[in-house]
């Protein structure tokens, strides 16, 4: 699949999560813990992320029980949606819950502006509350009583900047979702395919989809051998290390622990249908974990990307081809011809003054153009 590595790998723990709706879970001091998750792929465009999401949706519209969410919908909608996507469980006892799958390649089509109602809105999905939701037109009342929501998407860092404010990333949401940053695609494969890649890719789709069913029929309470709650309490007395250090990853520190237990169910059902929780599905859990978070301040780097400085950047390029072309240090006033048409005429200066000390350009003064001039770095 031409997707980076990290992109396929937390599609497919996505996937599985998924399908393990509220069918499995397990229990801790706090109480029961599902496995949903909310991930966010997060990438320049064409890196590969509506590949993978878009072979992920394949893969789930297959399971005729799993029930997915229209790509774009109010905060009312997915309401009625999530109400419409009612499951009853006969195994060995039964129960019903509502469950629903949000897929979307492009999560502004989901996602296209910040709504403090629809944030709170996913919060309360994502920890399976209880929820009630009253209107006014028609006085249409809706409770759901065992909610749950999971969500794979994927979307650019400059879009992230531009839909969330600053506080955001200390509320509810963004404290629970996992984003998965990659800034390029590892696969150098060849671009034509052939006829023994097309079966290969067929054959390995219809397996994925046979042992997603299998996972399907699994039910119950998954329970933890001793030597993983051994690791597991010694992690958290340790300090949970290694932490997050991003200022803006401070709320979501706070739930780290929640994440690894969903991530630690996840690894047990893809290891085997045991329904327990080893050793080895933490340490499993914490390798996926880790290695995301360690990407994460990537995200905040690209999103760092302001108006001013792609001016900079665009007027570096223009300055580099003229250089070329001239061969010598480019008189000034052709960057100022430049920087008026995109920047106003008081920040000129300002501008040049942040190219000059970012080592973008060096400038100099010339005797023979009475002017100082540059040289692109």
């Amino acid at each position: 699949m031409d997707s980076p590595l990290i992109f396929r790998k937390w599609a497919g723990i996505s996937v599985l999560a998924s399908v393990m709706e509220r069918k499995i879970w397990t229990e801790t001091r706090r109480g029961i813990l599902y496995p949903n998750l909310y991930v966010i792929l997060v990438g320049v465009p064409g890196v590969g992320k509506s590949v993978v999401v878009g072979t992920c949706e394949k893969m789930l519209r297959a399971l005729e029980e799993i029930k997915i969410c229209p790509h774009s919908v109010t905060a009312a909608a997915l309401v009625d949606a999530l109400a419409e996507a009612e499951r009853k469980i006969v195994h060995p006892y039964y129960f019903k819950f509502n469950s629903l799958q949000v897929v979307s390649s492009e999560l502004q089509n989901f996602f296209p502006s910040y709504e403090t109602e629809l944030t709170g809105m996913l919060t309360k999905f994502y920890d399976c509350e209880f929820y009630e939701h009253l209107r006014r037109t028609g006085k249409l009342h809706i409770k759901i009583e065992a909610p749950q929501l999971s969500i794979l998407g994927g979307t650019t860092p400059a879009y992230l900047n531009g839909l969330f404010p600053e506080g955001a990333w200390s509320q509810g949401f963004t404290s629970r979702t996992i984003f998965i940053y990659a800034d390029r695609n590892e696969n150098h494969n060849s671009i034509f395919g052939t006829s023994e890649d097309d079966e290969y890719f067929k054959q390995l789709f219809e397996d994925h989809v046979h042992d997603l069913k299998e996972i399907m029929h699994l039910v119950g309470k998954v329970q933890w051998n001793d030597a993983a709650m051994k690791a597991t309490d010694a992690w958290m007395r340790a300090g949970e290390k290694p932490v997050p250090e991003h200022g803006r990853l401070a709320s979501y520190n706070t739930r780290r622990t929640t994440m690894l237990l969903k991530l630690s169910l996840i690894a047990s059902i893809s290891r085997n249908s045991s329904m327990e929780v080893i050793e080895e599905d933490f340490d499993t859990a914490k390798g996926w974990l880790f290695e995301a978070e360690r990407l994460i301040p990537e995200i905040f780097k690209s999103m760092a990307t302001t108006a001013e400085s792609r001016i900079m950047e665009d007027a570096h390029y223009y300055m580099s081809d003229l250089y070329r072309k001239m061969n010598r240090p480019v008189p000034e006033h052709h960057l100022y011809a430049f920087l008026k048409n995109r920047t106003a005429s008081q920040n000129i200066k300002k501008v040049i003054e942040t190219m000059e000390r970012s080592r973008m350009i060096k400038g100099e003064y010339s005797a023979k153009d009475a002017a100082t001039c540059y040289t692109p770095l």
